[in-house]
């Protein structure tokens, strides 16, 4: 299959979308993406760029490939879960690319502002990740399908077969472990920086709080020669004394920057579908510019002592931290690294690795307590009680149903006037059959959780029944518009590249 290469300067430097026909492939790219006359790259991986783009499975992949073969189109997806790849069918042709507005655009389609539950289907798959793919309805009928942690292969006949990639792991101890992740960080920082790189290249920095993952991936960004690490600025939560023990430089952002920048910020982390927790890390954008940037996300499920649930031999992710960062991303010219994925399908080896007898010194109690970052950063010079002493949580701004926050208070005043001018016309088009059922869900739901409550306090029951899928204990307001509004606006940046009357 041929590939086209398509470059718009308007375009976001790390966006891309392909158009797939039987007989060739028209990418439509920004100026920062690698490319050769048959693949295109996002991103960086544990290996030499000089190489060529990896032939066979490699851990951890952290971006997107595309690349022409005989018999069609191969897209390799991030081997994390925090971007997605999304395909659309238009006529005799199928639109893909890990931005939602930018296949609405070049397949002339609209979000159904009358589906209230966009925010449960995205986050669905994150929890689920033997599904490893699923769709969302649109106004016209159609669906967008998506895809994550896979390789996706596209045929001439335009037919669609994500395969999963041999990562299985054994992690025998810490130092195997410790040592695994300090080659990759290594490597990934190599291959970002390559020599080899025509349109950029990128240096090491990183993000850092008080807590357990961002403190133990900054030790190990620091000694693989990161310049600097961004911290939060929220009451007690900040990296500051942190990273000085790590000789890093300190960005402050403050969490709530978001709300004193222009236009409509908000939109361009709504219009991945997750909550927008992400929109607090926008203050940093200056810093991570130009850059590879190293998160803690994901350590929750890995590091955790207390999170059976979270284990398993396919990555799953409780929340959505990390899941709204791609159009920001692209539109600022950044590479994510979030190290704690590598290794990902070894998580019950390294499970055994913290309940065992070598990590008992780095054991300190039975609620948040993660002895293998914990070991990591204070073997780095990073004092016991300088962090992870309690659990803060790095974000403090949430769009999701079950936030409880009335939306339009936390939006800008900018985005409070244009989403309550969408909310005129979508709110109607919410169908009363839609409205009817949903009412009926969720007043079964509430009056499920009184009687059963009840019943326990009087001893009848030991659990309460809770039969009702989450999309059903909330009742669909102002947030479950904020995906269609944002993907509204957002189509506008693609729109206007003049690209999208092909």
């Amino acid at each position: 299959m041929q590939l086209e290469f398509s470059l718009h300067p308007r375009l976001p430097g790390l966006a891309w979308a392909a158009s797939i026909r039987r007989d060739a492939v028209t990418i439509y790219h920004g100026s920062h993406l690698e490319r050769g006359r048959d693949w295109l790259l996002d991103g960086s991986w544990a290996g030499n760029f000089e190489d060529g783009l990896p032939e066979t499975d490699v851990d951890p992949f952290f971006g997107f490939a595309l690349r022409a073969t005989d018999g069609g189109l191969k897209i390799d997806c991030p081997t994390h879960l925090l971007e997605r790849l999304f395909l659309l069918r238009h006529g005799d042709r199928l639109i893909v690319s890990p931005s939602v507005p930018f296949v609405l655009a070049l397949g002339h389609a609209e979000v159904d502002p009358g589906y209230p539950d966009y925010m449960f289907d995205f986050m669905n798959i994150n929890r689920q990740p033997a599904l490893n793919c699923g769709s969302i309805p649109l106004a016209d009928g159609r669906r967008l399908e998506f895809i994550v942690n896979r390789r996706v292969l596209i045929s001439k006949d335009l037919e669609v077969r994500p395969e999963s990639r041999n990562l299985a792991r054994t992690f025998r101890s810490f130092g195997e472990y410790e040592e695994f992740l300090m080659r990759t960080l290594a490597s990934l920082r190599d291959n970002a920086a390559s020599k080899g790189r025509q349109a950029h290249r990128y240096g090491l920095r990183t993000t850092i709080s008080s807590g357990y993952d961002s403190v133990a991936v900054s030790a190990l960004a620091a000694e693989a020669g990161a310049d600097g690490a961004s911290t939060l600025i929220s009451g007690e939560d900040s990296g500051d004394a942190v990273a000085a023990q790590l000789g890093l430089k300190v960005e402050r952002v403050p969490r709530d920057h978001y709300l004193r920048q222009p236009g409509l910020p908000e939109a361009e982390f709504l219009a991945t579908g997750f909550h927008a927790e992400d929109i607090v890390l926008s203050g940093a954008a200056d810093f991570f510019r130009g850059h590879l940037v190293a998160f803690g996300i994901y350590g929750d499920a890995m590091w955790e002592r207390s999170d059976p649930k979270a284990k398993g031999p396919e990555l799953r992710m409780r929340f959505g931290s990390g899941c709204a960062l791609n159009e920001f991303r692209w539109r600022v010219g950044y590479q994510m690294a979030p190290l704690v994925f590598a290794g990902g399908q070894g998580v019950t080896s390294v499970e055994s690795i913290s309940e065992s007898k070598e990590m008992a010194p780095w054991r300190l109690r039975e609620n948040y307590d993660r002895p293998i970052p914990r070991r990591i950063a204070e073997t780095r010079g990073v004092s016991r009680e300088s962090f992870a002493l309690k659990k803060f949580g790095l974000f403090s701004v949430d769009f999701g149903p079950f936030s409880g926050v009335d939306v339009e208070t936390i939006l800008t005043p900018e985005s409070r006037a244009s989403f309550r001018e969408f909310m005129l016309d979508a709110a109607p088009q919410r169908k009363l059959s839609t409205r009817l059922r949903r009412g009926a869900l969720y007043s079964a739901y509430r009056a499920e959780r009184f009687v059963g409550g009840r019943l326990k306090k009087l001893g009848v029951l030991k659990d309460p029944p809770d039969s009702f899928q989450p999309r059903h204990q909330v009742w669909p307001g102002a947030s479950s518009f904020l995906f269609a509004w944002a993907c509204s606006v957002m189509k506008d940046r693609y729109r206007a590249a003049g690209i999208c009357n092909v």
